[in-house]
């Protein structure tokens, strides 16, 4: 028995030697950090804080002294980059440095195993094919299909307004992109704006993770999951129905499509015709599981980030009636010079509608940072700290958005703030709503081109104003690391004569 106790008692004393020496890691490198919990880092503030919260305090602490500062994950170090030309060494001018994206690598979660994920040597390889598909020819193809679901939506709103006059723009944002983003990437029909309940309606909160999803959880598998793995426990971030999902969407499509020797010009095609292509091995370089992977990342990804790019853009709007009108002017005065349809080349001319798409993005990234791994020992410049290969590295997009330094009173909607010239005044990674350098955002054309057509149907056909169902601020939910606001935007619609 005093045995058993001894060794209690001696692994307890190795498991604290093991914790504080994994929290003295940025003492020991002379790197300034927030004090950690002795268990959980700094993560376990997540019980009364947002992560985005957790982020710009430690911006605001030391963004004024320091270049770079460190946090812990549970037992994961991680620096933060708070200088922008060390942002700018990271994603541009030093790349090769930073080119993974993230620590997360599982190959047996169907969620990971696609092109964000990807380590820099499978990225490089693919990376280029993938971008045939986001080339601005292409996307002008794709326009009649976005423009077609813009009508739809503005049509669907109308309905909605024989009934009532107060209505969810959350949800019709949502409902569009979905038609969209179906359509475009995997060349079906969703129907998301004619039904109330489609597939692709129904799976979209649980593709974007905001049901199911826990933060503290996936935090927790990003950090041990090559531990768990070697201990034989297979975990995965999402839900397995998800895996089910995109699986049976690819075998229905790729039959369907193979049958019928049927060509769309989508993501899909290009995907399949990838999976033709092998390696030095002879095998496909990819498997059916990372093309179900991938149509998972383009629906996630395009989906939560254009709706809520939509929702809010009228949202603000709805409070600012005077910059509802200057847009609704512009759009009017464009639509006149083609003959009152729009186009893509008529899209491209709205300049101002541009501007408050930047600022809404801005305002409210899908993100609260970036993050990249360091590929080799990183001497950041200009100090005598050195990143060690393997860092876990966060670029707090939102916190360098809501620099006072940067952008004058950063609560306040001013759409001015990106005319050219005042754009040329910032320092150029001082906006990262879609990343920047080579791992950028690669959807973020398609992704501009229809939250502008959304925009358009809607401002040019309905008066949006703010109501008693309408929310005075954004309330973050804690359950998923897309910054999705808790509340729904609900606003008042009025048909506008023509």
């Amino acid at each position: 028995m005093a045995a058993l106790l001894y060794l209690v008692i001696f692994l307890i004393c190795v498991l604290i030697h093991f914790l504080h020496r994994k929290f003295q890691h940025w003492q020991r490198k002379g790197i300034r950090t927030w004090q950690a919990h002795p268990l959980m880092g700094n993560w376990r503030q997540l019980e009364t804080m947002h992560h985005t919260e957790i982020l710009d305090e430690i911006y605001r602490r030391f963004k004024p002294t320091e270049s770079v500062a460190g946090f812990y994950i549970y037992t994961q170090p991680v620096a933060v980059l708070l200088d922008l030309d060390l942002v700018k060494a990271a994603l541009v001018k030093d790349f090769n440095e930073f080119s993974d994206r993230f620590a997360y690598q599982n190959n047996k979660d169907l969620t990971a195993d696609n092109l964000f994920f990807w380590e820099s040597h499978k990225w490089r390889s693919l990376r280029g094919k993938f971008s045939t598909i986001f080339t601005p020819a292409k996307i002008k193809y794709m326009f009649h299909t976005i423009n077609a679901a813009a009508l739809q939506m503005a049509e669907s709103v109308g309905k909605c307004l024989e009934k009532e006059d107060i209505l969810n723009m959350s949800d019709f944002g949502g409902r569009f992109t979905t038609d969209v983003i179906a359509n475009c990437i995997m060349g079906c029909e969703s129907h998301s704006l004619k039904f109330e309940h489609s597939d692709f309606h129904d799976i979209a909160p649980v593709t974007t993770g905001t049901t199911g999803f826990n933060v503290r959880w996936k935090l927790f598998v990003e950090t041990y999951v090559s531990l768990l793995e070697s201990m034989g426990i297979h975990v995965t971030m999402f839900p397995q129905k998800l895996e089910h999902f995109y699986m049976h969407l690819l075998k229905n499509n790729f039959i369907e499509r193979e049958k019928l020797n049927v060509r769309k010009q989508d993501l899909l095609d290009l995907l399949i015709d990838l999976r033709k292509i092998q390696d030095e091995n002879g095998n496909p370089i990819l498997t059916h599981s990372e093309i179900a992977s991938n149509l998972f990342l383009f629906f996630a990804a395009g989906y939560e980030s254009s709706a809520n790019t939509i929702s809010n853009s009228l949202w603000e709007l709805a409070r600012h009636p005077e910059l509802q009108d200057r847009v609704r002017d512009e759009i009017h005065a464009v639509l006149e010079e083609f003959n009152n349809e729009l186009c893509y080349e008529a899209c491209m001319k709205m300049t101002y509608l541009d501007q408050i798409i930047s600022e809404i993005n801005r305002m409210y990234p899908i993100f609260s940072y970036l993050e990249r791994v360091t590929t080799v020992d990183y001497h950041i410049p200009n100090t005598k700290h050195v990143l060690e290969k393997g860092t876990r590295i966060f670029i707090p997009i939102r916190s360098i958005h809501y620099d006072p330094e940067i952008y004058d009173s950063p609560e306040e909607f001013r759409p001015e703030r990106f005319e050219p010239a005042e754009i040329k005044q910032r320092h150029p990674q001082s906006y990262l709503a879609f990343g920047d350098g080579p791992r950028n955002c690669i959807g973020m054309r398609l992704g501009r081109l229809q939250v502008t057509a959304a925009l358009v149907a809607m401002l040019a056909n309905y008066k949006f104003s703010i109501c008693s169902r309408t929310t005075n601020r954004h309330e973050y939910s804690k359950h998923t690391f897309a910054l999705k606001n808790m509340n729904d935007i609900w606003l008042k619609v009025e048909k506008l004569d023509k």
